[in-house]
């Protein structure tokens, strides 16, 4: 009976001092260690047929930021469309259809021109210049020369230009601003107070981006994800499988020790737990 109880208390003692560390080995030289075997099925998976990976999402995403502006401000602009019935003329026949509220500004066509080049005109070669009809370049008439000097160029050539014709919106009662000398953009949480008089400021916006969590089929930008342990479907599970531990050796002990005869009053089993308190407390 004192042999079981003393070896029971040695094993609890050392079982207090068997550390596991993982993989390697345990603390004590009073345990034992038993290596991994296999791979067991995680309780996650008792349902699964197939190995797969859980993934967490959490955290903030990150928000839609839409920056400020500072913008020319438009006075008393009324907007008209210009384009709906509006047919386009020509130098010749400018059109009679621009809408109410555009401007039309007519074609221009100017033919090509062979002109006398002196300041101070000399009939004949005024006449001589005038005389070009191949205006189609200029080399016909720089071929003109003046009649006091042939060495002398008598005429200018100026080709043909031309214009389309346009009808675009008034621009009724705006005036420009400089919106950008002085200017310096704000922030969501601190808007700017320098955006100059004719301009209209808007203040930058935050909206918040979609929720940490993987209903879109995906973790969203800014939040954190990382990949759980890989789940084990049961089937997959190894058949001889040992799970790592660290535990007490065995202590078998012989009892050599006479058993003290109890003192007058006092029974064995008080005896006897004194002298395992004693043992006990010399171990510690």
């Amino acid at each position: 009976m004192m042999r079981l109880i003393m070896t029971a208390a040695l094993a609890a003692f050392a079982s207090a001092q068997c550390d596991l560390t993982p993989g390697t080995d345990c603390s004590s030289d009073t345990c034992t260690y038993t290596a991994l075997v296999g791979t067991a099925a995680t309780s996650d998976s008792c349902d699964s047929t197939t190995t797969t990976t859980a993934t967490t999402c959490t955290g903030t995403s990150t928000p839609t930021i839409v920056d400020e502006t500072c913008l020319d401000t438009v006075e008393g602009e009324d907007v008209a469309d210009c384009a709906t019935g509006y047919t386009a003329g020509d130098a010749t026949n400018p059109s009679t259809t621009c809408p109410a509220g555009c401007t039309q500004v007519d074609a221009t066509s100017s033919p090509a021109t062979c002109t006398e080049a002196a300041t101070t005109s000399v009939p004949a070669d005024a006449a001589a210049c005038a005389a070009v009809t191949a205006l189609d370049d200029a080399t016909a008439c720089d071929a003109v020369v003046t009649a006091a000097d042939g060495a002398v160029t008598a005429c200018t050539y100026a080709g043909a230009t031309s214009e389309a014709e346009t009808c675009t919106d008034t621009v009724e009662g705006e005036v420009v601003a400089d919106c950008a000398t002085g200017y310096t953009a704000g922030t969501v949480d601190a808007p700017s107070t320098t955006c100059p008089t004719g301009c209209t400021q808007v203040d930058a916006t935050s909206t918040a981006g979609p929720a940490c969590d993987l209903t879109g089929g995906s973790c969203p930008d800014g939040c954190d994800s990382a990949d759980a342990a890989t789940f084990v479907a049961a089937a997959d599970a190894s058949t001889d499988y040992v799970a790592e531990a660290c535990t007490v050796t065995p202590v078998e002990t012989t009892d050599t020790t006479p058993t003290p005869t109890p003192a007058s009053g006092a029974s064995a089993v008080t005896v006897g737990a004194l002298t395992i308190c004693a043992t006990v407390a010399a171990l510690l």
